[in-house]
């Protein structure tokens, strides 16, 4: 015995759950339970022949009446065999329903159909009626009244393939998504089995004859004996005629202008574009996805009965058995797919929505179109709902490139065949022929912007032809070893036009991506024929855009790109703001009439402008042009780099995917100076060591950055910029790593990239780079400082030279500026480096130079200037202290929780930024805002605020350096005794200055409770002690020799005396031994203790508020000032 729950699928093709199911294994029968039924909110009607299952007044089930008991017929399904889910419509009657399943067969056949597997044998009654009026069927399949005819005698055949019908029909308009024009068919005589192929010129015919041949005779044994076909001169033909001849088979043709004497071949042409047609109109489809609408009617077709044999299906006569019919589902259904976790990370959805778009030959999955990630998925795990859609719908349309016509001896794009089809049942098999050119013309809207009621944005439709572009690419060597028949090269799979084809270079010198983004077009109720009447409003939610291509996998779906040799790198716009939602539903930027913190508002979560997150988010964006050129650019690189060989995947092997990652980089000013795209591969799927090992790669600290400023300052060098363009590509992998392709390019199926360089995401891709760039700088004669592995330092005639690694960014410091441009161009042979001139602009830091005086300042206005817009403060009232004397700000349950909407984190880690880099006169308040990231307060929020406010009105403040007579280095420590109320810990705080100006600080709370504010004041010492060892070791590294000891400065005499004693001190018996590591620095005279009164102890502000005239006269006194814009000082002095 045992409780559980059981899945069925019922008349109307829902699948039910019942849940507390008693399992009993004795029992030979399913009983269910009519008081369970109705306690579950189900109604059950009796009648003399059965009863009637309804839910909330909808019908569910007639259930039969058999030897006065009631069989309700179910089909049982578990989670292994059965297809994907579905959210079947109780609003769409079976028998409708199972019509739009069957891609809009008749009547007759839906009737037929219901002997195969999987179809319900629902009733004909007013709620399975398949009688009702059909929109799709209307505007798919009307045709004038036929004119009588006399009905000839048929030649029945005698087994399969003894007569094989062919037809060509075409040119369609428009071209499919992969290029076709054209669809040749081969019909079995026999059971009607049809295969059909999608072409692009009608030389293709001979060479798909050849494959169905080959394909047919394999799947049947037996040989094809006749060919009947028209006269055209794709039939009619030396080559055709050799290769009948050669295999003895006899080539029929009818008479000129006779085309009923194939009949059964035009026919089949005639019902495959009807029933295409029909889906297509049903679901609001373009007309260029009319191939993946044949591809379905194909499918469905051949899988219904026909007139020749109403009894059984083509695919049963030519299969050996039936089909089963339970997996079929309504051509362009929406719904969602499952996401792979190899395609997604912690956060990210676990399902994308999607349309569908038929099945996947070969496997028992559906073919799908992932709306977030634009690409055609196969899959299983999907759900869709079916539910037909208003008939005043959207129209999905997308932009297409010119034909692309290729060398009949390069193969390029593998031509997939559709799966067989048959006929749907006319009714003679000499049926009406339709003459009419065949065009799948669906009425379009003008090229305007449409009001959508779904989610109040306007979306634009693109118009236009998008030119195909080639860039130059190398060809590796691992798939020319591969024996293709073409010798397709590695970017072969790519479609190339012979329009990009100069000169004598080969087609394996271009790199071509297909075409750009579709465009979402709506069509108004006007345009809409009314089939239906009612009052209801029209529709008009947008749909997404459906796949761009056929036949070749498309690794990133619609959204594809151009490459185009010659084209900048980089681009460059303006600063592009908005208020309110971006296109793609996010916040933007608020402006200077936004509401204050007083006010119930949702503030901006993202930067300043919408960056994008995906691929596809940038392609739909209004900068979709830059974000564009910025994957082009990313491409070229890695093109040149030749960072990946594509490869078909060995088995056995792990592939990681990838991700588009997108930035902005500003100058000094804040304008936009480049749009950057990132191919991201998506590292957290590597196993360590399979394909990765170490890892490690240093950074230079912002202590290391202001040192070097300051170093230079001193000795007035120059300080350039420099930017290695891809740097992460530069490295050597020694690991086998496999990755997906990248999106916005075609490759064939099966292959993926194998990296022979670094990528970006890689867990070793930081380490691979820095060890290459430094084994550059070695090679040129600089060595790595210990004391900062990002710091490299060459001693020369002219003095030492300096170079500062940041990732990807250089700062090279030197005494003439053709010494800093000989060192660039060494690098740059090298590596692609960009130069960016003197340095202004670092790590979000502006630069402002003084010559005439040698001072430097460093500051962050543009930075702080974006987070006060973007966090609502343009409109604030400045402050001239951060701090509030006196505030406790200990939470408790007395205080309101902040709301969920004010992103408190977000705010408080900016400002730890700004804190960390130019401004220790707010590191005090910083500090104690970031204790309560967990359970944030309102009193917290406006606590930051107000740093914030305070920030407004010290813009133009930041760290000024300023050459001397001779470089000191001088150290502050102080300490404020027991300042946490909750924890007693004291604050240290640490300030050492170089040039006058802050090159180290910190405010830290102190790791135990002191006992005294002696105590205190001396573990501050330790810290500070720690601070000057490292110091005077960079800068010795750095040639720069400082043989005096350096001045600490305390304001407690006690300290002073513990740290100067190294006999017995009551007082300090019981600090930790490593604090007393003090007294032997100063024994060996590198450090010396001095006093200072309490109202020049700079590092005062670093440990606790202070009043307002105490904190304006420390702060200017540590070296942060105020600059105005022509870089003269407006308060204090070097």
């Amino acid at each position: 015995m045992g409780v559980g729950t059981v899945r069925f699928m019922i008349d109307s093709g829902r699948v039910i759950k019942v849940t507390e199911v008693l399992y009993v294994p004795d029992l030979d029968r399913r009983l269910l339970s009519i008081p369970s039924l109705v306690a579950k909110g189900a109604s059950v009607e009796f009648t003399g022949d059965g009863c009637i299952i309804s839910f909330e007044g909808r019908l569910v089930a007639r259930v039969e009446k058999r030897d006065k008991l009631f069989v309700w017929n179910v089909v049982e399904t578990t989670d292994e065999e059965r297809m994907p889910d579905v959210a079947a419509s109780a609003e769409l009657p079976p028998g409708s329903l199972w019509h739009e399943r069957l891609g809009h067969v008749s009547k007759k056949m839906v009737l037929a159909s219901r002997a195969a597997e999987g179809v319900p044998s629902f009733v004909q009654d007013e709620e399975g009626s398949v009688d009702a009026l059909c929109a799709g069927c209307s505007c798919g399949k009307m045709t004038v009244s036929p004119f009588s005819r006399q009905s000839g005698s048929v030649v029945k055949t005698a087994g399969l393939l003894d007569i094989v019908h062919s037809d060509v029909m075409g040119p369609m308009k428009p071209q499919s998504q992969g290029g076709a024009r054209f669809v040749v068919t081969f019909v079995d005589d026999y059971s009607r089995y049809v295969h059909a192929y999608l072409i692009k010129a009608k030389s293709e015919v001979f060479a798909r004859f050849k494959e169905y041949k080959a394909l047919v005779e394999a799947q049947t044994g037996r040989r094809i004996r006749c060919v009947r076909s028209d006269n055209g001169g794709e039939y009619v033909n030396k080559q055709f005629g050799d290769y009948f001849a050669a295999h003895g088979i006899v080539h029929q043709t009818s008479t000129p202008y006779t085309p009923q004497q194939n009949g059964l071949a035009e026919r089949m042409n005639r019902t495959l574009v009807e029933m295409a047609r029909s889906m297509l109109y049903h679901r609001g489809m373009a007309r260029e996805w009319w191939g993946e609408a044949l591809h379905t009617a194909v499918y469905v077709t051949n899988r219904v009965p026909n007139t020749a044999r109403p009894q059984s299906t083509p695919h049963e006569v030519f299969m050996g058995h039936k089909p089963d019919l339970s997996h079929l589902r309504v051509f362009g259904s929406r719904g969602f797919v499952h996401v792979d976790k190899s395609r997604r990370i912690k956060w990210d959805a676990r399902a994308h929505a999607c349309i569908f778009l038929g099945y996947a030959a070969g496997s028992k999955a559906y073919s799908v179109w992932d709306v977030e990630d634009e690409r055609v998925v196969t899959t299983r795990t999907v759900v869709l709902d079916e539910r037909p859609v208003d008939n005043n719908r959207n129209v999905v349309h997308v932009t297409r490139q010119a034909p692309l016509e290729l060398d009949d001896d390069v193969n390029l794009v593998q031509q997939q065949p559709i799966v067989p089809v048959t006929d749907n049942g006319g009714d003679t098999e000499m049926a009406e022929v339709d003459d009419d050119p065949v065009d799948m013309e669906v009425d379009m809207v003008p090229n305007t912007l449409v009001q959508s009621q779904h989610d109040g944005q306007e979306m634009s439709r693109r118009g236009g032809e998008e030119r195909t572009m080639p860039v130059s690419a190398s060809i590796p060597d691992t798939i020319a070893a591969r024996q293709l028949t073409n010798q397709a090269s590695l970017l072969q799979s790519a479609l190339v036009p012979s329009s990009a084809r100069t000169g004598g270079t080969s087609l394996s010198d271009h790199l071509v991506f297909g075409p750009t983004r579709p465009r979402q077009v709506r069509i108004s109720a006007q345009q809409q024929p009314r089939l239906l009447t009612g009052t209801q409003e029209p529709s008009t939610a947008a749909y997404p855009a459906l796949p761009p291509s056929e036949g070749s996998r498309t690794t990133g779906g619609a959204d594809r790109f151009l490459l185009e040799d010659g084209e900048n790198n980089s681009s460059s716009g303006q600063d592009a703001t908005g208020n309110g939602y971006t296109s793609d539903g996010r916040l933007d930027e608020p402006d200077a009439k936004r509401p204050r913190i007083d006010d119930e508002y949702e503030i901006a979560l993202a930067a300043s402008e919408s960056i994008p997150n995906s691929f596809g988010d940038a392609m739909r964006s209004p900068e979709s042009d830059k974000w564009k050129e910025a994957c082009r650019a990313e491409i070229r690189a890695h093109v040149r780099n030749h960072t990946w060989d594509l490869v078909y995947r060995p088995p056995g092997v792990r592939v990681i995917g990838h991700k588009w990652v997108f930035a902005l980089k500003r100058d000094e000013h804040g304008n936009i100076i480049r749009y950057k795209a990132r191919l991201v591969a998506l590292g957290c799927f590597q196993t360590y060591g399979v394909d990765y090992t170490s890892t490690y790669s240093p950074v230079a600290s912002l202590n290391t950055v202001r040192i070097f400023l300051a170093v230079c300052c001193q000795r007035g060098y120059v300080v350039k910029q420099y930017d290695v363009e891809t740097a992460f590509l530069n490295g050597d992998l020694e690991e086998e790593v496999y990755m997906v392709p990248p999106e916005g390019i075609n490759v064939r199926d099966g292959m993926v990239c194998r990296l022979r360089r670094s990528l970006y995401g890689l867990k070793q891709a930081a380490a691979v780079w820095h060890k290459t760039i430094r084994s550059v700088f070695i090679a040129l004669g600089f060595k790595q400082c210990k004391s900062c592995p990002c710091l490299f330092v060459r001693v020369g005639q002219n003095g030492p030279v300096y170079i500062v690694l940041y990732v990807d960014d250089l700062l090279i410091g030197c005494e003439a500026e053709e010494e800093a441009s000989s060192i660039a161009e060494a690098l740059g042979a090298r590596f692609r480096l960009k130069s960016l001139g003197d340095a202004r602009f670092i790590l979000g830091m502006e630069l402002h130079y003084n010559t005439q005086k040698g001072e430097v300042f460093v500051g962050q206005a543009q930075y702080i200037s974006r987070m006060i817009a973007r966090f609502g403060q343009a409109d604030a009232h400045p402050v001239r202290n951060p701090n509030v004397i006196g505030q406790d700000l200990r939470a408790s349950n007395e205080h309101p929780k902040l709301d969920a909407k004010k992103p408190y984190r977000e705010l408080v880690g900016s400002l730890l930024y700004v804190a960390n880099a130019t401004r220790p006169d707010i590191c005090v308040a910083v500090g104690i805002l970031s204790q309560h990231l967990e359970d944030p307060r309102e009193m917290h929020w406006r606590a930051a605020v107000r740093v914030l406010r305070y920030l407004k009105g010290t813009l133009s403040t930041g760290i000024k350096y300023c050459r001397g007579t001779q470089l000191r280095l001088l150290a502050f420590s102080d300490a404020n005794w027991g300042s946490d109320l909750s924890t007693r810990r004291s604050t240290s705080g640490v300030l050492l200055q170089l040039c006058g100006g802050p090159v180290v600080f910190k405010a830290k709370k102190q790791a135990t409770v002191a006992l005294s504010s002696a105590e205190a004041e001396y573990m501050a010492i330790a810290v500070a002690v720690q601070e000057v060892l490292w110091v005077r070791q960079l800068l010795k590294e750095m040639a720069i020799g400082i043989g005096c000891a350096t001045d600490v400065f305390i304001d407690n005499k006690a300290a002073i005396s513990m740290a100067s004693n190294s006999g017995y001190t009551p007082l300090a018996k019981h600090i930790d031994l490593r604090v007393h590591f003090v007294r032997d620095h100063v024994e060996n005279g590198a450090i010396k203790v001095q006093h200072v009164r309490s109202a020049q102890q700079l590092a005062d502000y670093l440990t606790k508020p202070l009043p307002t005239p105490q904190f304006v006269l420390l702060v200017t006194a540590s070296g942060v000032v105020r600059y105005n814009d022509h870089g003269a000082q407006v308060e204090g002095e070097c």
